[in-house]
């Protein structure tokens, strides 16, 4: 796909994922989407492929997925997941370290939730986004691309 194609999944779940579990279909750039029942899906642009997956509907673990769109302009979505509730702080830093922004600042309920980034006052670069929650800390690279 490009990236202004859309493409429309169509999806029927018939068999259950179990207790605390669920159904997820994971692009290979890292965008999930939960399948519930019957429907569809609208994804758009540049995807490369899919994994279908039972996932906990707690996750295990914290993490935080790579950004998506990326590059993007001016807006993108950042996923995470938290095995608990906790205060939870994403923050934006420019090449230098500095920081530009913050994302998020506040105490979220366990489970795999998303935030959208809108960056429309930075420039093009490349910039660096901070996810810490208790001893959790990771970073990771994004592209501001106008």
């Amino acid at each position: 796909m490009n990236n202004t194609d859309k493409l429309t999944i169509s999806c029927a779940i018939n068999i259950d994922a179990g207790e605390h579990m669920r159904w997820t279909l994971t692009s290979n750039e890292g965008k999930e989407h939960e399948l519930n029942g019957s429907g569809e899906i609208v994804v758009g642009g540049d995807v490369t492929g899919f994994n279908l997956s039972k996932v906990p509907e707690i996750p295990l673990t914290y993490s935080i997925s790579q950004n998506y769109p990326n590059p993007f302009n001016p807006v993108t979505s950042i996923s995470f997941s938290m095995p608990i509730s906790a205060n939870v702080k994403i923050a934006a830093y420019d090449i230098v370290g500095n920081q530009v922004g913050t994302i998020l600042n506040q105490t979220i309920s366990a489970g795999t939730q998303s935030v959208i980034w809108n960056a429309k006052k930075l420039p093009s670069g490349v910039y660096f986004i901070r996810m810490e929650s208790g001893a959790f800390v990771r970073t990771q690279k994004v592209i501001l691309l106008k």
